[in-house]
């Protein structure tokens, strides 16, 4: 079993720039069908990941 620990002393590395993200920013991409966000650096701005959630009921 894999231990699952909180921190709070360690930030997460940004693997494209390495600055510590000690924030992440997000856009949302909204479609008729679905909505997305994209979440990137608030160094470098890349994108670091995209959530989908696909709805026929967007709000």
């Amino acid at each position: 079993m894999i231990e699952v620990t909180e921190r709070k002393d360690v930030w997460p590395v940004c693997p494209h720039c390495e600055e510590e993200l000690e924030g992440i920013h997000y856009e949302q991409l909204r479609g008729k069908f679905f909505r997305r966000f994209v979440y990137f650096c608030s160094h470098c701005h890349k994108v670091l990941g995209v959530s989908e959630r696909k709805s026929f009921w967007v709000s």
